[in-house]
């Protein structure tokens, strides 16, 4: 997530964003690829939202909106990795 994105700057577009993310991964249960099928409780049993920004980025209300959406994956029992990168 590039937080120096003009997208990113203003209100709670952070926070929406991963929401959304979170919600795709929420409802998720099953997909076929390539003629394998994942299915939910036998392919994988946990969901977890990767995340990565960039080292030293992000204001003070960015990075409290990540928290807000990691809180909010947790209550849907999705883990959050934040991944820091230069």
């Amino acid at each position: 997530m590039d937080l120096n994105a003009k997208s990113y700057q203003k209100g709670n577009s952070v926070f929406n964003t991963l929401k959304g993310y979170v919600d795709k991964l929420d409802n998720f249960t099953s997909q076929s690829w390539a003629g394998v099928d994942v299915v939910q409780g036998e392919s994988y049993t946990s969901k977890t939202l990767e995340l990565a920004v960039q080292t030293g980025k992000g204001t003070e209300s960015q990075w409290s909106q990540i928290g807000d959406a990691i809180q909010y994956a947790m209550d849907r029992e999705i883990n959050v990795t934040i991944k820091f990168i230069d």
